[in-house]
């Protein structure tokens, strides 16, 4: 469009000159020749680079070009930038990387099935991804002033910042400061927490397992919570994921803490992880600011589960499904509008279901019925509890017995009432005859 405006400009100007045509015509070919000139090598793909293959402890003054292995890969400037990629993998045999002094790295950090153990990024702020996987002997992983992604991400992986699979002697992975991302699994093994504090937006999908989530507002797509070791599934500040929100719970979550939560576009999904072993430990699970989900919502396989509160949810637009919920007693959709098909069964018994003044409960409001379980709802299992005052709540049943009548007095009784009034009759006729 600048181009198209010079260019504009350009004739313009030609039209009101007196100057020669040749003249003018050079003028142009000089200023079109300069509106199309090539651009600079700023842009250029940073240099893959890696250690040096005999180096054990290695730094970033160490690094060496990829495509030869001898190449000096480049000097971090005064402003704490390296332009690089630096990527080591099963080949390398170095044990620790040390890339202090490194602010902003243009390209790439790649670790993928190295022997290092120790990686030290202590300055660094900005990157095109992080990818750390498979790495069996690492024991830190701190990023104490990683900000956000910027320069060239890896051409390998749609994630800005991963962490998986990695040694199970990792103790944290720590990432303080980041504000933002697109694409992050972070699932450090056992009990260690990714700290993602301070991440507020999250585009594109999340997937983790134990994660600090304390300023989590929004992801764009999935979110995905896997095989959570710790005792609570916790997202205190999410209102809304774009995509679907998965809970897989080991057998240890007992709490899942996701108050502000109002809107899920895809759907949700609450099971246990099967390779754990079963949940009996959570017992209750609310929705307390959930309104609306956008597909289905299935909460399945959990054997301590005996409440379930969705009070302020309007609209489902998929199944409602209550699957494997032994312990299951109350379960609480009063505000539910729309549903698209019911399915409530597995081996509960006596379960109450909390449903709006609607004839037909839940069922009631169904836009769709066939197979496979639709619209079942077992009626030896589940009973439907209608808000109070609602005209379809069951009324309660008459009194079986007979109208009562008035019993008549007994003869004694009537033998009394007539001695009294026979007392008091005599001295009246007493009376009488005196006066004459």
């Amino acid at each position: 469009h600048h181009r198209e405006t010079s260019l504009t400009q350009a004739r313009a100007l030609m039209g009101r000159t007196s100057t020669p045509r040749a003249a003018t015509g050079a003028a142009v070919v000089a200023f079109v020749a300069l509106a199309f000139a090539p651009l600079g090598v700023d842009g250029a793909t940073p240099p893959l680079c890696k250690c040096p293959a005999s180096s054990g402890a290695c730094t970033a003054a160490q690094l060496v070009r990829s495509s030869d292995g001898t190449t000096a890969c480049g000097a971090v400037d005064a402003n704490g930038e390296l332009d690089a990629s630096v990527v080591l993998d099963e080949t390398a045999q170095a044990t620790s990387l040390d890339l202090t002094g490194v602010k902003t790295l243009t390209g790439y950090l790649r670790l993928s099935e190295t022997p290092v153990t120790s990686l030290k990024t202590d300055d660094l702020a900005t990157a095109g991804s992080i990818n750390i996987a498979t790495n069996a002997a690492l024991t830190v992983l701190s990023f104490p002033v990683l900000t956000g992604f910027a320069g060239t991400s890896d051409p390998d992986s749609v994630l800005q910042l991963e962490v998986l699979k990695t040694s199970a002697a990792l103790v944290n992975a720590t990432f303080p400061k980041l504000a933002t991302a697109s694409n992050v699994t972070c699932e450090a093994p056992g009990g260690v927490v990714c700290d993602l504090r301070s991440v507020t937006h999250l585009t594109g999908a999340l997937r983790v397992r134990n994660a600090n989530l304390a300023e989590l507002k929004n992801v764009s797509g999935d979110a995905y919570f896997d095989e959570h070791d710790g005792a609570i599934v916790a997202a205190e500040n999410l209102e809304h994921v774009g995509g679907d929100l998965t809970l897989m719970l080991s057998k240890d979550a007992k709490e899942v803490d996701l108050p502000r939560l109002a809107k899920v576009d895809g759907k949700v999904l609450v099971d246990e992880y099967s390779a754990g072993g079963a949940n009996a430990a959570l017992t209750a699970l609310s929705f307390p600011a959930l309104t609306d989900v956008g597909g289905s919502l299935r909460v399945e396989s959990l054997d301590g589960l005996a409440v379930l509160r969705c009070e302020e949810l309007r609209n489902i637009g998929g199944a409602l499904e209550l699957r494997l919920l032994p312990a299951l007693k109350s379960a609480y959709f009063q505000r539910v509008e729309k549903v698209e098909s019911v399915s409530i069964g597995g081996d509960f018994k006596d379960a109450e279901v909390h449903v709006p003044c609607v004839a037909g409960g839940l069922l009631g409001l169904a836009t769709t019925s066939g197979g496979n379980n639709v619209n079942a709802v077992p009626t030896d299992r589940v009973t439907w509890r209608w808000p109070d005052g609602c005209s379809h709540q069951p009324k309660a049943a008459p009194d079986p017995s007979p109208a009562s009548t008035p019993t008549p007095p007994k003869s004694g009784a009537r033998a009394a009432v007539a001695t009294g009034r026979f007392a008091i009759l005599l001295p009246a006729l007493a009376w009488g005859v005196r006066l004459r």
